[in-house]
């Protein structure tokens, strides 16, 4: 495309890099806010959409049967995520919860399905793990470790467009 023949204010900057391909798009299941408390519920069986996920041209992420596109409900992580995001989540199982000591995870917790940061590894001190946000005016929860029910590591997302 000739940089001078595209007339969009949004993309007046835009240069074409390259060809997307369709091995670049991954169709994951896509967990909207409008179905959470039936996937809390009925699990993958209520999930009727599927959500484009750019893979990259490079490195790209392996997607498998254990990932799901999550939609952020509200904005307890901003600034790092924002109500509407799309974030990739990869299903680690209950059991490996035990033993991860950080990082940003996908829960359900007290059957509600949540975003939050584990930042430390306190299961073998007092039995609950702390679940914060990024959000410095909310209180991080406590949780006993058989009030989650699922886990998913967030691994990446595609930020929501204004």
């Amino acid at each position: 495309m000739d940089p001078q023949e595209n007339k969009s204010p949004r993309l007046s900057n835009a240069i074409l890099i390259g060809q997307l391909q369709p091995e670049h798009i991954a169709e994951i299941p896509f967990v909207s806010k409008e179905i959470v408390p039936a996937f809390i519920e009925n699990g993958f069986g209520v999930i009727e959409y599927s959500y484009p996920y750019f893979l990259g041209s490079k490195n790209q992420v392996k997607i498998t049967h254990k990932h799901i596109v999550y939609e952020a409900i509200d904005d307890s992580m901003k600034p790092s995520i924002k109500q509407g995001d799309k974030i990739l989540g990869y299903f680690i199982g209950k059991e490996e919860l035990e033993s991860i000591n950080e990082g940003m995870y996908i829960l359900i917790f007290n059957d509600q399905l949540m975003m939050r940061r584990i930042r430390e590894n306190t299961l073998s001190t007092n039995g609950t793990r702390l679940l914060y946000t990024d959000n410095d005016q909310l209180a991080p929860k406590v949780a006993f470790l058989g009030d989650i029910s699922e886990v998913w590591n967030a691994i990446g997302s595609n930020v929501s467009v204004p």
